[in-house]
């Protein structure tokens, strides 16, 4: 006869204490297809799923289009509201002040293309215009954001004005171009002064070091607004895809 091992009695009831009638009652357990029922029932809920914007906020703001496009403007107002970029812009403005001292000093030197001269004279005031303007209406307007939010006619002036002086600004460096590119083929440093084909050097390469620092900036604007409109395309397929 073998060892055999003890178990514990068989229970068939559990007890339960009920609060309401204040003595022991019992009650039997619920049965495993229950409890089974119940969690399949929970797991498997006909209720939707909690949103992306729910789950995550902000960062699916920032993650969708119009979110990143704001993101991204917050971003350089902020670059350009910092110490450094206030240096970087004065620096900036001495190129218009040269281009204008340069230029009057030659303004009948450039005979191979006589209005050059003459435009980096007008280019550089309208740049100079343009950066008054600006500061005036950060200092004035900038720190009070009850004047901006305002009917301010002052300025919205200034902002037509700023609007106009940016269109300006278009033109003459299309036309900068179609005066300084044509004389490049035909431009001589060495030639005799009064000839067809002269033009004072530091005032013809400073004209195109200008108009190619100009070109070269659009240049990286346009990269730079391409490689946005990927990343939006990007976003914008990638939350179709997740709806």
């Amino acid at each position: 006869m073998g060892y055999q091992i003890p178990s514990a009695p068989a229970q068939e009831h559990a007890t339960s204490t009920s609060l309401e009638s204040g003595h022991m009652s019992e009650a039997p357990p619920p049965s495993y297809s229950q409890v089974a029922g119940n969690d399949e029932d929970r797991f498997y809920s006909s209720e939707p799923p909690p949103t992306y914007t729910e789950l995550f906020g902000e960062l699916g703001q920032v993650e969708s289009p119009k979110g990143f496009f704001y993101f991204v403007v917050k971003v350089f107002r902020i670059l350009l509201s910092t110490v450094l970029a206030t240096v970087v812009l004065s620096i900036l403005n001495l190129i218009p002040i040269s281009m204008i001292i340069v230029a009057s000093n030659h303004v009948d030197d450039c005979p191979v293309e006589k209005y050059i001269p003459w435009w980096m004279i007008i280019f550089g005031t309208i740049v100079l215009t343009r950066s008054v303007l600006q500061l005036v209406v950060r200092k004035v307007y900038g720190k009070n954001p009850d004047l901006r939010a305002g009917p301010d006619s002052r300025l919205w002036s200034l902002v037509f004005a700023g609007k106009l002086l940016n269109l300006a600004l278009l033109v003459f460096y299309v036309m900068g171009v179609l005066w300084v590119l044509p004389a490049l083929t035909r431009i001589s440093f060495t030639a005799k002064e009064g000839t067809d084909l002269y033009c004072d050097r530091v005032t013809f390469i400073f004209a195109t070091v200008v108009l190619a620092f100009i070109t070269s900036m659009l240049l990286l604007l346009c990269c730079f607004m391409v490689c946005c409109c990927g990343c939006l395309c990007f976003m914008n397929s990638r939350n179709r895809t997740r709806q």
